[in-house]
């Protein structure tokens, strides 16, 4: 076989290869996988006792053998070949030498589409976590971006969902020209921004628009393979039914528009918690999607909370409703207070809430309201309580704080449990703040404890596991007789 020439300006194609022809000397071709340019081969001396080692070879197109196409060729071998095994990426294992070369080898590999048939959506989510966490790794420690994410390069390798096809991957030390930026990827995975990319486009950010559409790809394939494989005979010996992977709907997918851009569709009514990361990780905005870790933290999350709740697929519907960002932040407000009041009646058995607690509740300026202090987040700082400082007194309290206080009927301890929301970033968050305060014969109140969790995402599944850790922590604190009644009431 020819060895690759150094010298740029004079490239040498490949010969046409073969089936049982030798590259290296370790290979040989098999047979033909995508075109021409994608083998399946044998490694010629198999290991003692051994089968032949399988792998996949991928050539230089002699049909697309321009000077840009090359570069991003040698690229891709070059950035392989630096970044060695990860856990995640689908390996090198070999090369044509040189400093040109201009056929490599990769590890063999199940698609993952083959992987997730006949598994359930919590299977999926679980996956993506995996791929969240290696995308985020890539970008945050390689400086990698991959920019090709599509069903067709994901892989189950080795119990891992891993990347493939890097080829037009971005690599932190190269240098990036526009005209090689043409082209890139499947237009249906791509984000807006990447349709007609530029030197400063924001590659992360494209990455994980590309990855929460083909995860959508990914679900819709499992939705359609299990009404498919449900109407076969269970006796019957053929393969199982063909079904294609759909293109993703294009642009931001969000459910409070589109009812069918909802992850309840796959997973029933437990599916809701994971439609905010849908909508802000598909929006045409780079800069409001999430990063890759905090898609991988939503996910972990929500799989932690929905462990033993069995799917439950809800039927195509479709229904739209504009809504505007004022109305999305008071149903991520509503949403937030039920989360409130649901983890409340959870931690403290007996509660009784009365009839301040509700969500369009009013602040009374006359209220005497307990409590030192709430979170000053999001430049929404003012004081629960009377103000005794020597200039103005503070603006009403916010629309978006929601505090409740529960009062036993017995004992000198009371808690202060909420949050207060903010709106001044992407996507509506929270500051939760939890306090224990003791009261003395006096009727002098004391702080004995507080808990915080700052800028959470006030509709996602991180928010539930956020309340629920510190309600135990809480609760842990405090001497909670079964026969103990609360009563809670509003104060902000």
């Amino acid at each position: 076989m020819t060895s690759s020439h150094d010298d740029n300006d004079s490239y040498v194609p490949l010969p046409k290869w073969e089936t049982n022809d030798r590259i290296g000397d370790r290979w040989v071709l098999r047979k033909k996988l995508g075109g021409a340019h994608v083998w399946s081969i044998d490694s010629v001396i198999p290991r003692p006792r051994q089968p032949p080692e399988r792998a996949v070879a991928k050539r230089m197109r002699n049909d697309d053998a321009s000077k840009t196409a090359r570069e991003r060729f040698f690229n891709e071998v070059k950035g392989l070949e630096a970044l060695g095994r990860i856990k995640g990426v689908v390996p090198l294992l070999d090369r044509e030498p040189g400093e040109r070369p201009r056929w490599f080898v990769m590890q063999t590999a199940t698609p993952l589409q083959d992987y997730v048939r006949g598994k359930d959506f919590r299977s999926l989510v679980s996956l993506f976590a995996e791929l969240a966490d290696t995308l985020f790794k890539l970008h945050q420690e390689k400086g990698i971006t991959h920019r090709d994410i599509k069903p067709d390069n994901l892989f189950w390798l080795e119990n891992t969902p891993a990347f493939g096809d890097f080829g037009i991957a971005g690599w932190e030390d190269r240098v990036r020209h526009t005209q090689e930026l043409n082209k890139l990827g499947p237009f249906a995975y791509l984000a807006p921004e990447a349709l007609n990319p530029k030197p400063t486009t924001y590659w992360p950010a494209a990455d994980v628009y590309s990855l929460i559409k083909t995860m959508w790809s990914l679900a819709e394939y499992q939705y359609e393979c299990a009404l498919a494989d449900a109407t076969e005979e269970p006796d019957a010996t053929e393969e199982r039914a063909e079904v294609p992977i759909l293109f993703p709907p294009q642009g931001e997918m969000n459910s409070t528009t589109e009812w069918a851009y909802s992850f309840r569709r796959f997973f029933g009514p437990a599916g809701y918690p994971l439609d905010p990361l849908l909508r802000d990780a598909t929006s045409n905005d780079p800069f409001r999607r999430p990063t890759a870790r905090e898609i991988r933290d939503e996910f972990q999350s929500w799989l932690r909370l929905t462990q033993g709740i069995e799917p439950a697929p809800s039927p195509r519907s479709v229904y739209g409703t504009l809504v505007t960002n004022h109305e999305r932040f008071n149903q991520a407000k509503a949403q937030y207070f039920t989360t409130l009041q649901s983890e409340i009646k959870s931690a403290f058995k007996n509660v009784v809430f009365d009839s301040s607690v509700k969500v369009d509740w009013r602040f009374d300026a006359d209220d005497q309201v307990d409590g030192p202090a709430v979170l000053a987040s999001h430049g929404r700082n003012a004081p629960i309580g009377d103000y005794e400082g020597d200039g103005p007194p503070p603006p009403e309290p916010w629309e978006g704080a929601l505090i409740l206080r529960l009062v036993p009927d017995q004992g000198d301890l009371q808690t202060i449990v909420g949050g207060v929301m903010g709106d001044d970033s992407a996507r509506p968050t929270v500051d939760l703040v939890a306090e224990v305060h003791r009261t003395d014969s006096g009727g002098k109140r004391t702080l004995v404890r507080e808990w915080t969790r700052n800028n959470i995402n006030a509709e996602g599944a991180v928010i539930v596991e956020a309340l629920r850790d510190i309600l135990q922590e809480l609760t842990a604190q405090i001497p909670i007789s079964p026969d103990s009644r609360w009563t809670s009431s509003r104060v902000v």
